[in-house]
């Protein structure tokens, strides 16, 4: 993931970004963005976490965890990589 893709889908709707490592440095580059990002990193327990998911329109991540969160709450999921133009699929996936 890079600043690039979190740029592309924070113009369309806000974000919240989890995982074990700061994105500190990842969102610095990002710059000003229409939607809010709300950086989680570091600060969620697995309950919170599903509780995210459970309330997302949609999952978008490199990790297994989250990913697997968003399809037991039957919500599309859509893996970094997984497509050329990752930012662009997730948004059309996520119905904008």
């Amino acid at each position: 993931m890079d600043a690039a893709m979190l740029s592309a889908l924070a113009a369309r709707f806000p974000l919240v970004v989890v995982g074990l490592k700061s994105a500190a440095p990842l969102l610095r580059d990002v710059g000003e963005t229409t939607h809010p990002i709300l950086d989680l990193s570091g600060k969620t327990d697995v309950s919170t976490l599903a509780a995210l998911c459970e309330g997302a329109r949609g999952v978008f991540g490199a990790t297994r965890g989250p990913l697997e969160l968003g399809r037991l709450f039957e919500k599309p999921v859509v893996t970094v990589g997984e497509h050329p133009d990752a930012a662009q699929y997730a948004l059309q996936t996520f119905g904008f």
